[in-house]
């Protein structure tokens, strides 16, 4: 694992735990929020993420520069990014550090739309019960959860055809990769379905890309060909 990766996991990851129980206040009466969001952001939205890039989001450019060029070339935000476009990003847009995995940290029904893009699959099964019965505590009662997961059943199909190594993607990492981006339990449409009922929620579709009730889809919405989208409602 190179050395970025293991600051990432044990320094931001930690400081992550440590503040696990903080609770936000005075939020807006409308209320969207990105969870696991990365640098996929849509203006307006609330941004939940345990990256170092969203632990850092508030400093001076001079370091946010600096915490770019120290990144790994073949990371996804170098990939994406420009240092310009990301010191940009991160100082336009609302980020909060914090391990969802220890709970969300909004009050009761106070959330409209919660989005989660290829997320979801970076954790256990179980740990994906909890943040979803968080994510219906959280949601007001006309609230939408819109999830977006790669698709097992893709990945089944990869691996049927004879694309055998992008079908073992899914499933397997390089040892310098983070803990936090290796894969831990992926979903079709009725394994997701039948955990969102699970929780709580009372009705989940499936979705095409960037089609739903949840806005920003334009921007938020993306990898159209792997992904499962769905919407659940409370």
């Amino acid at each position: 694992m190179s050395w970025l990766a293991l600051l990432n996991d044990q320094v931001v990851g930690g400081w992550a735990r440590i503040r696990r129980r903080r609770r936000i206040r005075n939020l807006p009466p409308v209320t969207n929020v990105n969870i696991g969001s990365g640098v996929l952001v849509a203006p307006g939205w609330l941004n939940v993420d345990v990256s170092i890039a969203s632990l850092f989001s508030s400093s001076p450019r001079p370091f946010l520069k600096f915490i770019y060029r120290i990144m790994p070339s073949s990371s996804a935000i170098k990939r994406d990014l420009a240092e310009q476009e990301f010191c940009e990003l991160l100082r336009k847009h609302k980020f909060i550090h914090h391990d969802v995995r220890f709970g969300l940290p909004f009050p009761d029904a106070s959330v409209d739309f919660l989005y989660s893009s290829h997320f979801l699959e970076h954790l256990y099964r179980v740990e994906v019960l909890a943040l979803l019965q968080e994510a219906r505590r959280v949601l007001k009662p006309t609230g939408i959860f819109r999830i977006c997961v790669p698709d097992l059943e893709y990945a089944m199909t990869l691996w049927q055809k004879g694309v055998k190594d992008r079908a073992l993607q899914y499933f397997f990492f390089d040892r310098d990769v983070s803990s936090f981006t290796r894969h831990r339990y992926l979903w079709d449409f009725e394994s997701l379905r039948e955990v969102l009922e699970k929780a709580g929620f009372s009705s989940v579709e499936r979705c095409r890309f960037q089609v739903g009730q949840t806005p920003d889809l334009q921007v938020l919405d993306n990898r159209p060909d792997e992904t499962l989208y769905v919407e659940a409602h409370p």
